[in-house]
């Protein structure tokens, strides 16, 4: 610190020595003059000296900023001082946050200097004998947020100034003073501060008053009827308040009242009638309390009125015509509300109305053409209702329109051609969840102000307007579910301050370009469902905001997964199943700490999984139908050691081979055991073929066992009884007919043979092949992904006869049983097992082509 700070630090300290000393009950003597001690220091300023100033910030009561050493803070609060600090310079004190000298003697004036120190955050003056007036340069402390001037001698009024001092907030309640002593006070203004406590009835003292305005404290109970007689009443401005009960009767004797503001409070019952008294009004907000019932009539009479608020309240019933009356209206805001019915037709003929926001209510309707004549209209929202029909064609005249949205109805047809073209502002667009079809107007986008568009959940199809690549503010899109085709590099361009993109459920085609990598702003990126191919550019980890979501799942993608995507540590959610990704998952995704959620699952993966961060807890569906993944999750093979490794590949070769060898000898053996009982006439009346029913013998031979009460039948008469076996294996027409037949082996049979096969009981497929209706959604369905997970994927002949028992175990569980194939059919087929060579990959089998057999 500068020398003359440091001369200063002691003129503060001299000025400020207590000149009444303190008395001691004896007298003391100083040294040897003999001088009787009736002045001195208070004991604590005693490190307070010029031979201690390489030490400044050991000086009691002193705080120093840690990096700087600056003087940042000085507390002589109750330091029984006095004396006069009205021409210290505070000008080498720049750094100083906190002053405080409260509950001393110090008078004289407030020194005109303390409005520099522009860091000053805690100013306390109070408790002492300060003088005059308060310096207006106290509106210079610009980063205030505490101020005590209280119980001095100031005197003359407030300086204008102080109302710059926008962090500065006052708490309590008001004084009662206030108002008996302010009678002929015109403004008040003590908004954006703390005051609490219920509005005293007293405050109709303050007769000459003009504007009110307590917005933004913690004010509670009810608004005092005695506001009703303050007659000169202009402006009341209440807002955010915790203010309840009624709103007062009293506040139509205002007749003079032009601004009304009564948002986001507690307020409850409905709007008084007698507000309609006060014609002059031209701005009401009422919005987020909890006002109800109809909207009342007397609204109409308010024909000066501008703004209307009344949103997030529970009015219910009909949007009263009588509200078209209202010319000068140019802002109308009645959403979240329980309103229903249509917009009465004399709403279009406002033609002044800028913004009409009618969202979040049970309106419905259609919207009529006369809605071309708003020429005025900035913002039209009224998403979230039952609203339908056909977007009437005039839309395309409103010339000031900005935002447009219409999302969450059931709306239908093509939007209009000439939508966007003649709305040079447009900048927010949203059509989703509704019916719309057809392609979007080319012009849409040709105001080049759209930040917005979104389209979701709608039966759209084409390519997008060429116009979105130029688009420099584009922040939002979301195009998901929709059939949109087109080539994703050429459909869309690359904006920097583009924040969220959808494109998810469409048909669109080609490759993820390396430029998305230039959206440095993107937080959301959802590519799922589409027929993307190629790789995913390593450019994508350059995305540092990307924080949400990363989806390019049930696509074609192939390649590896890069090590850059690792540097996305602020993802949450990471999902690129159910594509054609080879080689592993990189270890650089053990670094990426935000993320929640994540699924490699259906893809062509190998190696290890990284064993560390965000992979410690994981689970094997995040991995599944990657056969050559390995790892520490429950489900995958344990990766330890070289050997375990060499032990694990010859144990799944082994198992490759044998266990489907083994499965087709069983089936072969249990079709041979019924076809023999079929053959000598007999009927198992039971429906217990199922794994629990099948024994092995010592040579691996195996049993049909346990069928209960199983009975020898007459194959001539027709026999109905009680159902009876395993279920999950008892054919659908026994247990509606309740009639056995040879057919209801046949299809047990089939589950059986499925289940060998899947490892596990085929509930799900039953289920899927159904009807001959389901079969055709499950054409992409590939084979690969119904055998044994636990097993490598078949090769040359041993997948020939896997391909087999499949075709025979589906063609069993036909869903007409005239359709499946006989006990004897199956009998030769599986004991001559004369397989023809596969045509195709086993990868890329369908369950399609085998359901065709």
């Amino acid at each position: 610190m500068a020398i003359a700070s440091l001369v200063l630090m002691k003129l503060l300290k001299d000025q400020m020595i207590a000149i009444p000393c303190l008395q001691h009950e004896h007298k003391q003597k100083h040294s040897s003059n003999g001088r009787a001690a009736c002045l001195f220091s208070p004991p604590f300023l005693d490190s307070w000296s010029l031979s201690n100033l390489n030490n400044l910030c050991n000086w009691t009561i002193i705080t120093c900023d840690g990096a700087t050493r600056a003087v940042s803070q000085i507390d002589l609060s109750y330091g029984n001082l006095s004396g006069s600090i009205a021409r210290f310079n505070f000008t080498q004190f720049s750094n100083l946050t906190l002053f405080n000298l409260n509950s001393n003697n110090i008078d004289g004036s407030i020194p005109v200097a303390i409005g520099t120190l522009s860091k000053l955050v805690v100013l306390d003056l109070s408790n002492n004998s300060f003088q005059r007036n308060m310096p207006r340069e106290i509106g210079n402390l610009n980063e205030l947020q505490y101020m005590s001037l209280f119980n001095n001698s100031l005197n003359g009024t407030i300086p204008l100034q102080v109302s710059n001092l926008q962090k500065l907030r006052l708490s309590g309640s008001i004084p009662e003073s206030l108002y008996t002593n302010l009678s002929h006070l015109k403004y008040l203004s003590l908004c954006g501060n703390s005051f609490e406590g219920p509005l005293s009835s007293n405050i109709s003292k303050l007769s000459k008053l003009i504007v009110l305005q307590l917005e933004t404290n913690r004010f509670n109970g009810s608004i005092p009827n005695s506001v009703g007689t303050m007659s000169h009443l202009e402006t009341i401005e209440l807002h955010e308040n915790l203010l309840k009960g009624k709103i007062s009767s009293s506040l139509g004797q205002l007749i003079k009242l032009k601004k009304l503001d009564l948002h986001s409070n507690g307020l409850n019952s409905t709007i008084p009638p007698e507000l309609g008294s006060c014609i002059n009004l031209t701005f009401v907000a009422l919005a987020l309390n909890n006002l109800s019932w109809e909207l009342p009539l007397f609204l109409s009479q308010l024909t000066k009125i501008t703004e209307l608020g009344l949103s997030d309240n529970f009015f219910f019933g009909s949007i009263p015509s009588e509200i078209g009356n209202l010319n000068s209206l140019n802002t109308l805001d009645l959403s979240r509300n329980q309103l229903s019915g249509p917009i009465p037709q004399t709403i279009w003929s406002l033609s002044n109305l800028e913004a009409l926001q009618l969202f979040y209510n049970n309106l419905s309707g259609t919207i009529p053409l006369e809605v071309g004549n708003m020429k005025s209209l900035k913002s039209l929202d009224i998403n979230t209702n039952i609203f339908y029909g056909e977007l009437p064609c005039t839309i395309s005249n409103l010339t000031n329109l900005n935002a447009f949205s219409v999302f969450t109805n059931r709306f239908w047809g093509k939007i209009p051609q000439n939508f966007g073209k003649n709305s040079p502002q447009l900048a927010t667009v949203s059509f989703s969840n509704n019916r719309f079809s057809g392609e979007f107007p080319p012009e849409l986008c040709s105001g080049l102000a759209l930040e917005n568009f979104t389209v979701n959940g709608n039966n759209f199809t084409g390519s997008l307007p060429a116009c979105l690549k130029n688009y420099k503010q584009l922040k939002r899109v979301w195009f998901d579910g929709n059939h949109f085709t087109g080539n994703i590099a050429n459909a869309f361009g690359f904006h920097l301050v583009l924040d969220l993109v959808s494109l998810s459920g469409n048909k669109f085609i080609g490759e993820i370009s390396p430029q998305w990598g230039q959206c440095r702003n993107l937080t959301n990126l959802q590519i799922e469902r589409d027929k993307i191919s190629g790789g995913i550019p390593a450019e994508l980890g350059k995305l540092a905001q990307l924080g949400y979501s990363l989806d390019l799942s049930s696509n074609s993608l192939s390649g590896s997964i890069r090590q850059d995507l690792g540097k996305l540590v602020s993802l949450e959610i990471l999902n690129v199943s159910h594509n054609d990704l080879s080689g592993r998952i990189p270890s650089s995704f053990s670094s990426m700490i935000s993320l929640s959620s994540f699924d490699f699952s259906y893809n062509e993966l190998t190696g290890s999984i990284p064993s560390s961060g965000v992979f410690h807890n994981a689970t094997w569906n995040a991995f599944v139908g990657n056969l050559g993944l390995c790892g520490d999750v429950e489900g995958l093979t344990p990766s330890n050691s070289s050997a375990t490794k060499r032990k694990s590949n010859s144990k799944k070769v082994f198992n490759a081979i044998i266990f489907p060898i083994c499965g087709i000898l069983i089936l072969a053996a249990i079709v041979v055991g019924v076809f023999l009982y079929h053959k000598q006439i007999k009927i198992l009346d039971e429906q217990n073929i199922s794994l629990n029913n099948i024994l092995l013998k010592e040579e691996y031979e195996p049993r049909l066992s346990y069928f209960g009460t199983a009975r020898l039948l007459n194959p001539n008469l027709s026999h109905w009884t009680t159902v009876a076996g395993s279920y999950g294996y008892i054919a659908p027409e026994l247990v509606l007919t309740i009639r056995v037949t040879t057919k209801c082996d046949v299809f047990s049979f089939g589950v059986v043979a499925l289940e060998i096969m899947m490892g596990k009981h085929p509930g799900e497929l039953l289920n899927s092949l159904s009807s001959i209706t389901l079969l055709s959604n499950n054409t992409e369905l590939l084979l690969k992904y119904l055998l044994d997970q636990r097993l490598p994927p078949p090769t040359d002949q041993i997948a020939e006869e896997v391909v087999f028992v499949i075709t025979i175990g589906l063609s069993c569980i036909r869903s007409v049983p005239e359709s499946q194939p006989t006990i004897r059919f199956m009998a030769q087929e599986l004991s001559t097992r004369t397989v023809a060579c596969l045509d195709q990959p086993l990868g890329t089998i369908t369950i399609d082509k085998l359901i065709s057999f």
